[in-house]
């Protein structure tokens, strides 16, 4: 099964598709190629954020939506952390 996150490895989304489904066949993506990828039915499943603590709904609702034959099978609140520091 392919599974692919959006963003690059170590992202917020990477981390929640780790804990979600362990690193076996994780593949990161950009927006473009991961909403292609699943309208072509070339992956099984996608983590894509949605909303985010930071600024709420994320540009990536809408896209996630009009997916044809989207199903969402789970909500997973990442916790996050965030470090200002200085040397």
């Amino acid at each position: 099964m392919r599974i692919c996150y959006l963003g690059p490895g170590g992202s917020w989304t990477h981390q929640a598709s780790l804990d979600l489904f362990g690193p076996d066949q994780l593949i990161g993506l950009e927006s473009a190629s991961l909403f292609a990828s699943f309208a072509n039915d070339d992956i099984e499943l996608a983590c894509v954020p949605v909303t985010i603590s930071v600024v709420g709904v994320t540009p990536y609702l809408d896209p996630v939506l009009s997916l044809p034959s989207v199903v969402v099978i789970a909500e997973y609140p990442k916790m996050l952390g965030y470090s200002l520091l200085a040397p």
